[in-house]
């Protein structure tokens, strides 16, 4: 990945993650989206250096209904029949271990769908205790 794709891609993962952080706070195996356990991290920071994944997350990113489409497709099924419950704000998915599974990922990506047609605010986040 290119520097300036680097910079943007750091810019825009640490403010929203200062967001993220003021709305569900910061502790100690509370995480979210922008603020991972360190292994994950890495691991996100390893493929967005990949020329690859660089250019698919570009052309991802281009616009709002490429955006839109892509939340929709790796979103709940649930989402997409209209059975889900729309949520704003910070709202608790699961525990930390379920950050290293796919089904926990689909409703985050619901939530964010959801929140990105209607113009709201979510901070799906991931802790060893519901609140």
């Amino acid at each position: 990945m290119k520097t300036l794709s680097l910079a943007q891609y750091s810019g825009a993962t640490t403010a929203a993650a200062r967001a993220h952080d003021e709305r569900i706070g910061v502790g100690q195996h509370v995480y979210h989206l922008f603020r991972l356990p360190e292994v994950l991290e890495q691991a996100a920071f390893r493929s967005v250096r990949d020329a690859a994944v660089a250019a698919r997350l570009s052309a991802v990113v281009a616009d709002r209904e490429r955006v839109a489409a892509h939340l929709a497709a790796k979103a709940d099924s649930r989402v997409a029949a209209g059975n889900a419950e729309t949520f704003v704000g910070p709202t608790w998915m699961a525990t930390t271990q379920d950050l290293y599974g796919g089904d926990a990922w689909a409703q985050v990506a619901s939530l964010y769908w959801q929140g990105f047609r209607g113009g709201e605010r979510v901070y799906p986040y991931f802790s060893d205790q519901s609140p």
